[in-house]
């Protein structure tokens, strides 16, 4: 019968050792080739927040399934018996987790925040739920990135539907957050690479009566440009009972903490090279005349140009005198459409 042990790694992390039976010859067999952690970055109002590494798992070779369990390892080992083909036969792998679960979605600050049976928590493939207060953040955020949202029906219980498009197979990251004042709510979602739907249960929204006119929703890939990492920005189509037809038009919502007097658009192709080459609006003010706090900026993005990643900048006046100013890069699916 074979014994586990335990035995301390030089990452000073526990993991499972099998021990040969009696008079077996032993071969050791030690892989650390494996460690891998995963860390996701998230933003809430301009925040930068990390998730804690993922629970590593150990893979054994030679072991009954009854005396595996899952530890935090940073590294793997065993022994391999060269007298015993019942045990050689015998190959148990602790399940891999895979690509699109690998990564915790849920924000371990908002978690503290959360209370009561809605809070912001862990809901099978999601983290979603209210908070008790505001967290810290920028003036500035771009909240919502939207091709089409249907309206949805609290009552019927169906599930929304977010779609995309992206230009890269990588990991998906997808947020809803509120726009309205005192509305301390979140979803965080993470899919994998070459997934291009999530359904998203209404049962959370529903509960809590949030409307669709109270959210935002946005979805953006990690993809290098002239060498930095960036978020890339991806126009979700979101809907409960019609999928909607591709539009080419995209509603991008910024929400301000603080009262504006106007506020400035920059839009720029971006080339080959990752850096923005070709300008189509430079500095153009939006000329609504009434910005204030915490009320959400529609901005329409129409008629754009060809299809590709396209670099943009948002700066504003403060009602208070100074100014403020972000920059984002937005993944354009589609060709020349009509205002």
């Amino acid at each position: 019968m074979v014994a586990i042990t335990h035995k301390l790694c030089a990452a000073s992390s526990i993991h499972l050792v099998a021990s040969p039976p009696l008079g077996a010859a032993k071969t050791p067999y030690r892989d650390c080739s494996a460690e891998s952690s995963f860390m996701m970055k998230g933003r809430h109002r301009g925040s930068s927040l990390e998730a804690s590494p993922l629970n590593r798992v150990v893979l054994m070779r030679g072991v009954s399934r009854t005396g595996l369990s899952r530890r935090r390892a940073a590294c793997r080992c065993c022994w391999r018996s060269t007298s015993s083909p019942t045990l050689l036969g015998m190959l148990t792998l602790v399940p891999l987790l895979t690509a699109g679960a690998q990564e915790s979605p849920c924000d371990r600050g908002l978690e503290a925040l959360a209370r009561g049976p809605h809070g912001y928590a862990l809901r099978g493939d999601r983290c979603e739920g209210i908070y008790v207060q505001q967290v810290g953040g920028t003036v500035l955020v771009v909240a919502s990135l939207t091709e089409s949202f249907e309206e949805y029906d609290f009552t019927s219980g169906a599930d929304l539907v977010i779609e995309w498009t992206a230009p890269l197979d990588r990991t998906v990251r997808l947020r809803a957050q509120g726009i309205k004042r005192d509305l301390y709510y979140r979803m965080d979602a993470v899919r994998p690479p070459a997934s291009h739907s999530y359904r998203w249960p209404s049962d959370v929204l529903a509960a809590q009566h949030i409307a669709r006119g109270d959210i935002g929703v946005v979805g953006w890939i990690r993809h290098s440009l002239a060498g930095v990492d960036r978020d890339v920005y991806l126009p979700l189509r979101i809907s409960q009972h019609h999928s909607r037809a591709v539009a080419g038009a995209y509603d991008l919502v910024l929400f301000p903490t603080v009262a504006l007097k106007e506020v400035y658009l920059t839009l720029a192709s971006v080339g080959q090279n990752g850096l923005p080459n070709k300008t189509i609006k430079h500095g153009e003010p939006l000329g609504y005349g009434y910005y204030p706090a915490e009320r959400p900026v529609k901005i329409r993005l129409a008629n754009v140009g060809d299809a590709g990643i396209y670099y943009i900048e948002i700066g504003a006046e403060l009602a208070s005198g100074g100014s403020a100013s972000l920059t984002h890069w937005i993944y354009y699916a589609h060709g020349p459409y009509p205002n």
